[in-house]
């Protein structure tokens, strides 16, 4: 599995506002800095990612969104990928990874088509908290 190119996932992220619209809720207890969110298309292998279908919330050019965006590409989508063959597009069961700060899951919902994921960084103790709970 390889990662999306670094070039690819920033122009990508670069043309998008910081929104929370889509993807996975982030549980209620959870404080973060930054999130990402996409509903992508999903065949049961195969993970599609689709621009217009992906979301970030969190400061704009802020160092924060760009180390979520670089773990996203190297750490989680990969490890999504890797995920995928054991999810069934009709369950609703999700897979997720914990990597100290970071998190992302992952659940297709039962939707048939579709994998609705969620990443955020957790705020540390001293860091802004620019969010709380769910989307």
């Amino acid at each position: 599995m390889s990662a999306i190119p670094d070039a690819v996932f920033k122009a990508i992220i670069a043309k998008q506002r910081l929104t929370r619209g889509w993807g996975r809720g982030i549980p209620d207890d959870v404080k973060y800095v930054a999130t990402w969110g996409a509903r992508a298309i999903y065949t049961g292998q195969k993970i599609d990612l689709l621009p217009n279908r992906q979301s970030w919330w969190g400061s704009e050019g802020d160092v924060t969104c760009e180390s979520l965006r670089i773990w996203i590409s190297r750490v989680g989508l990969p490890y999504l990928r890797q995920q995928a063959p054991t999810l069934s597009t009709r369950e609703n069961r999700t897979v997720s990874l914990d990597d100290g700060r970071m998190h992302i899951e992952a659940n297709p919902q039962s939707s048939r088509g579709y994998l609705h994921i969620r990443a955020w960084e957790a705020a540390t103790g001293d860091a802004p908290k620019l969010g709380k709970g769910t989307e």
